[in-house]
C-alpha cells in the first residue's frame, strides 16, 4: 500500500512540474533516514508512512502530541540538540495542556483537542490518507482470543490467553521479527510495530487499556486514586522523595509542597515475582528504573548525549512532585495532574518501570554513558556515530554482558532517606544469572 500511495503522490507532483526521485526501499532501510538524520541535510522530503494502533485510548492525550506537536519529539528535528527543528509554539502550548491535564472539564478538554486537530490539519506535516481496519486470520480451533477494537489480535492479552485445546503451543505469524530499525532497549528503542508486538508479549505493563472501551485498567499494578482537582491541592508528605542528579541521592521534598492528586500503587504482584532468568524482582529494580529515568533527564552529561530523550522526559515528568514507599509493597506518587477520569490520573502517575533487571540497566548505562560504545536513541546514534543499542543483537548483548563485570553496586540508588532497600548479597548471583542467559541465548 505504501508504494501505491507514494507512486500516486509522485505522479501528481510531476503533473505540477516537480521532478521527483522515487526512492524505493524497505522499512528497515527507510526509517534511519527519515527519523535518524538532521532535516537540514535534505536526505528526504516526503515519506509514505504507516502507523499501527497499539491499544484503544478513550481520552487520547499522547497520540495527538506525537503526530502533530513538535515538543513530543516525533516531528522533523525530533528535539535532537543542534538539528533543524520544525517549530510551532501554539501547537506545543495546546498539546501540552492536553497531555498534562491542564483543563477543568471534559468540555474544555474536548475543545482543546478540536483546536489542536484543526491546526495539525492546517500544518499538514503529516497528511493522513486512510484508516485501515486490519484483518487478522486465526484458525477456528484457537480459543481465548480477544479482538481488541484498536489493536485487533495484536493485543497483549492474546499471547497470554490464547490456546488450542489439547496442545501446549500456539504459533503466531508476523511480517517481520527483525529489521534494521527493530531496536530493543527500554530507553529509546521499540519504535517499530515489529519489536513492540513481541516485547508486549513478554513483559507485564503496570496498566493497559480495556480492549473494548479504551479505559485505562490495572494490569500488573493495582492502584487507588485520590485527587483534589481541578482546583484543590493535597499536601505532599515532607518525606516524599525525588532523585537529585547533582547530589546523586534521593532527597526529601520537604515542607510546604502540594500536589493536585495522589496515586497509591500496589506492587505486590510485581515485587517478589521473578525475571525470565529466575532472579527475584525487588525494590532495587523499581528504584533503579526511576533513578535511571530522572538521571538521564537531569544529569548534564547524560542529557547532552541523549538530548531528545531528556527533552521529552523534562516535559512529561514535570507534574510529578514526589514518590513515597509505604509498607512492604506500596508506592505513593504525588503529581500536579487532574483528569475527569481518575484512571487517567493513575496512568500518568505510573512509575517508569523499564522491565529489565536493574543490573542490566546499569550495564547498559555503562555502555552508553561511560564507554560510549552505543546510544539509547536513534538520533543520538546518528549524531555520535556509534550503534543504536539493541539487546537482541549478539554483539550489542556482548558489550552489555562484558560491562556487567565492571558495574559497582549503587548503594546510593537503593538508599532512600536513610532506609536501605537493597539486597547486596544477591548482587553476584544476579550477574551470574545474566551471564548464563547471555551464554545460552546470545541476547
Amino acid at each position: 500500500e505504501r508504494r501505491e500511495l507514494g507512486d500516486a503522490l509522485a505522479s501528481e507532483l510531476e503533473k505540477l512540474g516537480f521532478t521527483v526521485e522515487r526512492m524505493y526501499m524497505p522499512f528497515g532501510q527507510a526509517i534511519p533516514i527519515v527519523y535518524g538524520t538532521d532535516p537540514k541535510e535534505l536526505q528526504w522530503h516526503i515519506y509514505t508512512a504507516g502507523w499501527g494502533k497499539g491499544a484503544l485510548d478513550k481520552w487520547d492525550y499522547s497520540t495527538i502530541n506525537q503526530f502533530g506537536c513538535p515538543w513530543y519529539g516525533w516531528l522533523p528535528g525530533y528535539q535532537e540538540a543542534g538539528w533543524w527543528q520544525y517549530e510551532n509554539a501554539t501547537l506545543d502550548e495546546l498539546g501540552i495542556k492536553i497531555f498534562k491535564g491542564e483543563f477543568k472539564s471534559k468540555a474544555e478538554r474536548n475543545e482543546l483537542y478540536r483546536k489542536v486537530t484543526e491546526m495539525i490539519i492546517q500544518e499538514s506535516v503529516r497528511v493522513w490518507i486512510a484508516t485501515q481496519l486490519a484483518i487478522n486470520p486465526a484458525r477456528k480451533e484457537v480459543k481465548g482470543l480477544t479482538n481488541d477494537l484498536g489493536a485487533g489480535l495484536r493485543s497483549p492479552l492474546n499471547p497470554r490467553e490464547v490456546y488450542v485445546p489439547g496442545k501446549d503451543t500456539v504459533v503466531v505469524g508476523h511480517n517481520w521479527v527483525w529489521t534494521e530499525a527493530t531496536v530493543w532497549n527500554p530507553i529509546g528503542g521499540h519504535d517499530d510495530v515489529y519489536s513492540v508486538d513481541i516485547w508486549r508479549a513478554i513483559y507485564d505493563p503496570a496498566m493497559w487499556s480495556h480492549p473494548f472501551s479504551g479505559e485505562p485498567i490495572p494490569f500488573r499494578l493495582d492502584y487507588a486514586v485520590e485527587t483534589a482537582g481541578p482546583d484543590g491541592k493535597l499536601n505532599v508528605p515532607p518525606d516524599a522523595f525525588m532523585w537529585d542528579a547533582e547530589a546523586k541521592a534521593w532527597k526529601a521534598v520537604g515542607e510546604g509542597v502540594t500536589a493536585t492528586s495522589k496515586v497509591t500503587f500496589d506492587l505486590s504482584k510485581y515485587i517478589g515475582t521473578k525475571w525470565h532468568n529466575g532472579q527475584e524482582i525487588t525494590w532495587e529494580d523499581v528504584l533503579f528504573s526511576i533513578y535511571q529515568t530522572y538521571d538521564i533527564m537531569n544529569d548534564p552529561e547524560k542529557s547532552s548525549m541523549e538530548a531528545k530523550t531528556a527533552a521529552i522526559l523534562k516535559e512529561t515528568l514535570a507534574p510529578i512532585k514526589g514518590y513515597r514507599i509505604v509498607g512492604e509493597n506500596k508506592l505513593e506518587v504525588y503529581l500536579d495532574y487532574w483528569h475527569f477520569d481518575p484512571n487517567y490520573i493513575a496512568e500518568y502517575a505510573a512509575p517508569p518501570l523499564q522491565h529489565y533487571p536493574w543490573e542490566l540497566l546499569a550495564a547498559m548505562d555503562k555502555v552508553v554513558f561511560e564507554k560510549k560504545q552505543a546510544t539509547y536513541s536513534e538520533t543520538a546514534s546518528e549524531k555520535f556515530g556509534v550503534p543504536w543499542l539493541s539487546m537482541i543483537l549478539k554483539d550489542h548483548a556482548a558489550m552489555v554482558d562484558s560491562a556487567l563485570d565492571e558495574i559497582e553496586y549503587p548503594e546510593n540508588v537503593f538508599t532512600v532517606l536513610g532506609t536501605f532497600y537493597g539486597k547486596k548479597e544477591n548482587f553476584e548471583s544476579r550477574k551470574a544469572a545474566d551471564h548464563a542467559w547471555f551464554s545460552e541465548h546470545g541476547h
